[in-house]
């Protein structure tokens, strides 16, 4: 799976006290992590994209994407995963199978885009600094909408990461054998 995978969700609202949510975004890697404090659209969006998978067709959810996409809130992820390719897939945070070995070296062979909602280092996963984000919103007057985007997140190294060399900068992720 080679370049950029662009997201653009609407989530139309009735009513004039509810705006209207817009979420837009690119993944440019094949491991993006998606941060950030409570309340500030994280499982919003995810439950946004699986009710989109869920309910085709529905009306008040537009996902407009040049991607194939998969939401993973819960449950056995090797069997979820097994038969994706060329996808994105959504990881809810609650997932402790993203910190183990296995599952890196799923990502590094498995020729999808996971996109890892998480607050804690991901020590077992090679990525960049570059695709760390966060939720960042703002109001737009016309139309009367909540716009949310991916807005780069510049972490301070702990002192564990600044011994070894797990995160990178890395064009080339996959030529790397991590294990």
């Amino acid at each position: 799976m080679n370049g950029v995978k662009t997201f653009e969700i609407t989530v139309k609202k009735n009513g004039r006290k509810n705006k209207d949510l817009f979420f837009k975004f690119d993944l440019k890697r094949n491991i993006t992590i998606l941060q950030g404090d409570s309340a500030t659209g994280k499982t919003t969006l995810l439950t946004i994209l699986n009710e989109s998978l869920k309910r085709k067709g529905n009306p008040f959810i537009i996902v407009n994407t040049n991607a194939d996409y998969y939401v993973h809130i819960d449950g056995d992820w090797e069997r979820s995963f097994k038969d994706l390719t060329n996808h994105v897939i959504f990881i809810e945070e609650s997932n402790d199978f993203v910190f183990t070995h296995d599952f890196a070296r799923f990502v590094r062979d498995s020729g999808n885009y996971f996109v890892i909602v998480n607050r804690e280092p991901l020590y077992s996963l090679t990525y960049s600094v570059n695709e760390i984000y966060e939720i960042d919103s703002y109001e737009e007057i016309e139309p009367f909408r909540q716009v949310y985007i991916l807005k780069k997140v510049k972490p301070a190294l702990p002192k564990e990461l600044q011994e070894h060399s797990v995160i990178t900068d890395n064009e080339s992720i996959k030529s790397m054998d991590l294990f």
